[in-house]
């Protein structure tokens, strides 16, 4: 879809960024936390799935969501669930889905949508522009209008050392604002201290939120939709650049200059679960590094249940034909990827966090063993 692809088959020849995927499900695995896997596709067709469950987590390069899958994340937040998105890029276009769901439309540039002035709740364009005017920031507190690329080189020289920014190099990492956050626990991290460097968890494509310091430390401004609480714990310097996306008249980012990646917990409103973002697609490309895996261990130990507010999740319906059944009274995590169709479905033995199922989908030209969820 970054080319002029207005619609497109799902059982066309494509690629897809799967070892983000990979990767994540390498480290559940290896640390004995059990996952069920589900596609974005799944959460587009039934409403109801992702509240069998406390955790949500999406990976890798989440960026186009249709109208039912954010109602249906929105929906999931405020009854309580949490969520965690190791995902960047993520919620940029809205899109639509054929009855039979197989043929995605963007049309990207809003007015060539027959759509726009008849049903402007699904004109596929950004979501934080007119007609839809929904930004992103609301649901996931970031967006990529105000991240970037990790790294940029204008006539042969990186812009972050051009432009006198803080040697976090190509691909790089997070730099801490507030070392005393519980995610931040046995990291040995202190503020100021850049971690993801080593594994290059910073890239390619970083979202962020607005901020302004206040007493040394970034406060996000609530400006671009993100909500006010949202508690920026690590930032990365970013470019954001005008680059020409194939589509007459539009560009791929609308904005240029410097951005920021901001990494931080939120809620969407008072009674909402709570929503980790680590707002990079490489995220779990970290997961082999101490310090990455710690902090993403931390976020699951934390956000597996719910607050005192929110009810508990039910025992899930979600079965697969071949998995064995659970011993755990509700299921308590589920990973979704941005893939639409296959389900890869992987037991993860049980280990010490009491993890009953994290969900995770992978592209069909990925060929593993499947098992198709039901519903």
């Amino acid at each position: 879809m970054d080319k002029p692809h207005l619609k497109y088959q799902w059982n066309a020849p494509a690629d897809a960024g799967w070892t983000e995927h990979r990767e994540l499900v390498g480290w559940l695995d290896r640390e004995g936390i059990a996952y069920e896997a589900a596609s974005m596709m799944d959460v587009h067709r039934d409403p109801t799935l992702l509240n069998h469950y406390n955790l949500v987590v999406i990976a890798g390069h989440n960026e186009y969501w249709s109208k039912e899958m954010r109602d249906n994340w929105d929906s999931y937040l405020a009854n309580g669930g949490n969520a965690a998105v190791l995902s960047g890029n993520t919620m940029w276009w809205q899109v639509r889905f054929s009855p039979d769901t197989k043929q995605m439309t963007c049309y990207k540039n809003a007015a060539t949508d027959p759509l726009y002035g008849v049903d402007n709740s699904r004109v596929t364009t950004n979501w934080f522009s007119q007609p839809l005017n929904r930004p992103e920031n609301q649901s996931i507190g970031v967006s990529f209008r105000h991240g970037g690329y990790h790294d940029y080189t204008e006539n042969g020289v990186p812009y972050y050392v051009k432009n006198g920014r803080n040697d976090n190099g190509a691909n790089g990492g997070f730099t801490v604002a507030d070392a005393s956050h519980w995610i931040f626990a046995d990291t040995g991290l202190a503020n100021g201290s850049v971690f993801g460097r080593d594994s290059g968890i910073v890239g390619y494509e970083v979202d962020g939120a607005l901020f302004q310091m206040v007493n040394g430390k970034p406060v996000a401004t609530g400006e671009d939709g993100t909500p006010t609480n949202f508690h920026i714990l690590a930032t990365t310097p970013t470019y954001a650049i005008n680059s020409p996306s194939g589509i007459p008249g539009i560009v791929s980012n609308n904005h240029n200059g410097q951005g920021w990646g901001t990494l931080g917990l939120f809620k969407p409103s008072d009674t909402s679960g709570s929503v980790f973002v680590a707002p990079t697609i490489d995220w779990a490309e970290g997961l082999r590094e101490a310090t990455v895996a710690q902090i993403t261990k931390n976020v699951i130990n934390k956000l597996k249940t719910r607050t005192a507010h929110s009810s508990p999740a039910t025992t899930a319906t979600a079965t697969t034909s071949t998995a064995p059944s659970s011993s755990a009274s509700g299921n308590t995590g589920v990973v979704v990827s941005a893939s639409p169709q296959v389900v890869l479905q992987s037991n993860g033995g049980g280990g010490s966090l009491p993890m009953a199922t994290l969900l995770l989908g992978l592209m069909t030209i990925f060929r593993v063993k499947t098992r198709q969820i039901k519903h």
